[in-house]
């Protein structure tokens, strides 16, 4: 039996309700239906989404939840990819790259002079956020949607980007999660990209840890060690390729 636990977003408490219930395991609520859920206190309008997630554990498979993104389906898309410092707000890396094209990354190096310029031409180095944020957008072509994972990336977006990048790009950017959330539900009790790329068959080559990548920058940066340089290369540019191999399972798989 798997454990109620398993499943994504849901409470103790409101597993204790189930429980209380009689749906003891993730292979009861499969069996029942939404409106069964519905009973369960703590469960009304999430009941399809908590089952969908147990029939794609029970079947070993995704589940549809709901219709693909039609406007993406057959749309050319670019991906984007941020990766900043917690300990000053600050970003350090923008990356791009697009369905036909690698990626691409501006290093943001505010308040900081690197020992060495970096070795790849898909590299280019800027010293503000603003000026990063600048650079991205040029970098991106033209009229096609920028999907990134979760909000995070967008709402930084708009507290360090300058106007009228910061307007531009709120105007293409779209948050691809929410997309797959709403559309798919995976075996999985996280959504987050490190477990649904791996899920589709994709491994970060390097390590797939945003700690790891800062301190790998910081000794580029401070000490231009030549290894850091390529594990965090190796790393920013993963995540974008990651977006890029879900979106690619988005359109073509089928059901039914």
């Amino acid at each position: 039996m798997l454990p109620l636990d398993l499943l994504p977003n849901i409470s103790p408490r409101t597993c204790d309700s189930l429980r209380a219930r009689g749906f003891v395991c993730i292979e009861d609520v499969a069996q029942a239906t939404p409106d069964d859920l519905r009973t369960v206190k703590g469960i009304k309008t999430t009941a399809e989404v908590i089952h969908a997630h147990a029939v794609a554990y029970v079947n070993h498979e995704p589940f549809l939840i709901a219709p693909r993104p039609s406007d993406l389906l057959d749309t050319a898309c670019a991906y984007l990819d941020i990766e900043t410092d917690p300990f000053n707000g600050g970003v350090w890396s923008i990356t791009i790259r697009s369905d036909d094209e690698p990626a691409q990354t501006v290093l943001v190096c505010d308040g900081l002079d690197p020992l060495s310029a970096p070795d790849d031409p898909r590299f280019h180095l800027t010293f503000s956020q603003a000026e990063g944020w600048d650079l991205a957008r040029e970098l991106l072509p033209a009229n096609t949607p920028v999907l990134h994972w979760t909000g995070f990336d967008s709402g930084v977006m708009r507290q360090t980007a300058a106007e009228p990048t910061r307007s531009q790009l709120d105007a293409v950017m779209r948050d691809l999660h929410a997309d797959v959330k709403r559309t798919v539900a995976f075996p999985l009790k996280s959504r987050s990209l490190k477990a649904v790329a791996p899920y589709l068959g994709f491994q970060w080559k390097a390590y797939d840890r945003w700690d790891l990548a800062l301190a790998d920058f910081k000794r580029w940066v401070y000490d231009g060690d030549a290894n850091s340089f390529t594990r965090m290369r190796a790393y920013i540019h993963d995540d974008v390729d990651a977006m890029h191999v879900v979106m690619s399972w988005l359109r073509a798989v089928r059901w039914g």
